[in-house]
């Protein structure tokens, strides 16, 4: 991944460092918000990008947390200061990869997750990298409370059809499924998940092409 302004990324780290959480010690040591009990919806998101979709969540729902998670340190950093300056103390990033998240999550439960705009990973020799592979919906049931829930968006039809196979094959269960999110709108729900556009989906939709959105329940067993 190409990433410009690189030499900027250690002071602005220094500067969110309020946002940041380190990927090598356990979550719940950093930030004990994650283990109380007054948030109306504990979130994640994983793949969270420039923290577009975390930040606008986070400030227009104040009763809630958020966690972002991205791979890339640089993007991370960028993500962390769009927190800062949305002034969300609700909400934190942490740059590690999903496989190592069951770990360094343990003893923290999720409501929701979010998987915006995700990498497909469109060989099939890759498919054990995408998001919605079922090892990685195993993983997501180690942080995610049984019966939360996984809210998914893609512009990438294959991907979109691949998850809705894993995803039953997995035994989660589809709520909602939507062929094309451009279609529709609700102003009256402008804090939901679907309708806060990715900087992904900003540009998808200037390009006219469809959204495709699913919402999924985990099983309801451990």
């Amino acid at each position: 991944m190409r990433i410009r302004g690189k030499e900027k990324v250690p002071a602005l780290l220094q500067e969110a460092s309020a946002y940041l959480l380190d990927a090598n010690q356990p979550a719940k040591d950093q930030w004990p918000a994650l283990q109380q009990a007054n948030w109306t919806v504990k979130n994640i998101e994983i793949g969270s990008g420039r923290g577009t979709f975390l930040a606008t969540m986070a400030q227009r729902n104040r009763d809630q947390l958020f966690l972002g998670v991205d791979l890339y340190i640089p993007i991370v950093a960028r993500a962390a200061t769009l927190l800062r300056e949305y002034a969300c103390p609700n909400a934190k990033l942490v740059c590690i990869h999903a496989e190592r998240l069951p770990d360094f999550l343990a003893q923290v439960t999720f409501d929701r997750l979010f998987l915006n705009f995700s990498d497909p990973w469109p060989r099939r020799r890759n498919d054990r990298k995408r998001l919605t592979h079922p090892r990685f919906l195993e993983r997501y049931r180690s942080f995610l409370r049984p019966g939360g829930i996984l809210e998914f968006k893609t512009d990438n039809l294959p991907l979109f059809l691949y998850s809705l196979q894993t995803l039953a094959a997995s035994d989660w269960t589809i709520l909602e499924e939507t062929r094309d999110l451009t279609l529709v709108t609700d102003d009256d729900k402008a804090c939901e998940g679907r309708y806060v556009k990715t900087e992904y989906e900003q540009r998808f939709r200037a390009l006219g092409q469809p959204i495709h959105h699913l919402v999924a329940q985990s099983p309801q067993t451990e």
